[in-house]
């Protein structure tokens, strides 16, 4: 055990951001708009990729992918189908390990399910935001989201694949 420290069971190791596409609209408005342009609205939408543990290893990689999209007019016409101003998409995979046989498999699943993308979010946040920021648009900062409910409500078919 580490001098006056606790080594937890559950370790996240790495991350990487494993790709990253960004298109925008070559406009006049899109240009010469210091920032943001006025009257759009930022769409934001998840995937949670398949976990899987890497069984010769023992480690478990998870991940996300996230689409965020600049689209024309105020937040409450979003619903309308329109096309993007701005498209970013990126993924991130993660590396976790466990301690063999100090977890209950349950637990150790929630682990993987629902807190590896939160602990993941943190990246994805910095990312765009330093992106975007570079791209431009000035100060963007993704509002904070409840990643674990998210990953909760995730469809039950995202079991966790081994791979040997």
């Amino acid at each position: 055990m580490a001098s006056g420290g606790v080594i937890s069971a559950f370790r996240f190791e790495s991350y990487k951001v494993d790709f990253i596409t960004y298109k925008m609209k070559s406009t006049v408005a899109m240009l010469s708009s210091p920032g943001t342009p006025e009257n759009t609205t930022w769409n934001l939408q998840f995937a949670f990729r398949q976990p899987m543990y890497l069984r010769v290893a023992r480690k478990y990689v998870a991940g996300m992918n996230v689409k965020l999209l600049l689209l024309p007019g105020p937040p409450e016409d979003a619903s309308i189908s329109k096309e993007s101003m701005v498209e970013i998409e990126l993924g991130i995979s993660g590396l976790f390990s466990v301690e063999e046989d100090k977890l209950a498999p349950e637990v150790e699943q929630d682990l993987v399910k629902v807190h590896a993308p939160a602990i993941l979010f943190p990246y994805v946040r910095s990312t765009l935001t330093s992106l975007l920021s570079n791209a431009g648009f000035g100060s963007f900062i993704l509002p904070l989201l409840n990643i674990q409910e998210m990953a909760k409500q995730a469809p039950a078919t995202l079991e966790i694949k081994i791979v040997d």
